[in-house]
């Protein structure tokens, strides 16, 4: 196989594990950038009970914690460990820092000091 080469593909250069991780942080800004103006547009107003928006924003940070700490780092997710007791199902859609901080954390695939207090 030639230098550059992977199975057929020529990678020109192309860090593929960079370039996913490029990706996987701009959807994460993407998610925090559209519920922050999401929720300009409420203001002062708190977001509805069972809001879709702030629905979809915990199930996206959910469903990467259980693929990224149970699925490929064989660890419990974070809301098993370090938010134990205070996960998703506790959030309020008035109260949305915890579901930030959840979030925030999750995104950065590391333990975040400041977390959730015991």
């Amino acid at each position: 196989m030639a230098p550059g080469e992977q199975r057929g593909h020529l990678t020109h250069g192309v860090n593929a594990v960079e370039l996913l991780r490029d990706q996987v942080a701009e959807i994460h800004r993407a998610l925090d950038d559209t519920l922050t103006e999401w929720l300009r547009g409420l203001a002062p107003a708190a977001p509805p009970t069972g809001s879709l928006v702030v629905s979809l924003y915990i199930h996206a940070a959910t469903v990467e914690d259980v693929t990224i700490h149970s699925l490929l780092r064989r660890a419990a997710p974070v809301y098993e460990s370090d938010w134990a007791g205070k996960g998703p199902a506790r959030y309020s859609t008035s109260d949305l820092l915890p579901l930030r901080a959840y979030a925030q954390q999750v995104f950065g695939h590391r333990r975040v000091p400041g977390g959730p207090v015991a």
